[in-house]
């Protein structure tokens, strides 16, 4: 599996656009509506951008290692 294939890295991706737009135009613009004014909202989405990267390259990271483990213990079985 391809690290561009997790769906982290995807919703990493939505989320940086988020931040930029939210940099590039106002904190407003990106706002729910009807939630409290926070100007620091585009800093919160980059932010949640790399947890979500970070996330996404450490559950690829284990799901790579459980695939060697499986191959290995099937290379036993075969001795």
């Amino acid at each position: 599996m391809q690290i561009w294939k997790s769906s982290y890295i995807w919703i990493a991706g939505l989320l940086l656009i988020i931040s930029i737009y939210g940099f590039a135009t106002s904190a407003n613009k990106i706002s729910d509506p009807g939630q409290p004014q926070d100007s620091l909202l585009p800093l919160w989405y980059f932010i949640a951008a790399i947890l979500m990267v970070v996330n996404g390259f450490l559950s690829h990271k284990n799901w790579i290692e459980q695939q060697k483990k499986k191959a290995s213990e099937m290379a036993k079985e075969k001795e």
